[in-house]
Formats: structure tokens, C-alpha cells, sequence
């Protein structure tokens, strides 16, 4: 049950931009913000966790991983906290 609120002022066109949208995706305002949001959120989130290397550089990469020694596993972790669903 979602108990939390959260405001936010918009311009009369962003509103009735978003209210539009929603119609058209047959949800009220309210979810289709929230749905938009959260998806935002996770992506930029995702963004911060996850990178891309080309075919070329592959190889070496994993190399360096491997050579890098042992991890310590009581090492620090980048977590956010409360931001499971």
C-alpha cells in the first residue's frame, strides 16, 4: 500500500500534456507520473551499475580482472537503501 506522497508544480501545458498521455494509456495522472518516474529512476540508476566494452578490449579486460588478486568480500558495497520494490 503505498502511504508516501510526493509533490511536484507543473506548467498548465506540462499538466495537461501528462493528463492527455494518461488518457490515451487508459491510467490516471497520478500512475502515469509515478510509472514514468520510477522508470526514469531505475535507468539512471542502471546507468551508474552498468557499462559497456567493446569486443575489442574484451580480452584484455577479463585479463586485468583476473591479475587484479583477490577481492575482499567484507569490503564496502555501493548500495541504496530502500530503494527495493
Amino acid at each position: 500500500m503505498r502511504r508516501e506522497r510526493l509533490h511536484l508544480r507543473v506548467t498548465t501545458v506540462e499538466k495537461a500534456l501528462i493528463e492527455h498521455a494518461a488518457r490515451a494509456a487508459g491510467i490516471s495522472a497520478s500512475r502515469f507520473v509515478m510509472q514514468a518516474a520510477v522508470r526514469s529512476a531505475e535507468e539512471a540508476i542502471a546507468r551508474q551499475n552498468r557499462f559497456v566494452i567493446p569486443a575489442s578490449q574484451w580480452a584484455d579486460f577479463v585479463a586485468r580482472l583476473d591479475s587484479a588478486g583477490p577481492v575482499d568480500s567484507a569490503g564496502p558495497v555501493d548500495s541504496v537503501d530502500g530503494c527495493g520494490r
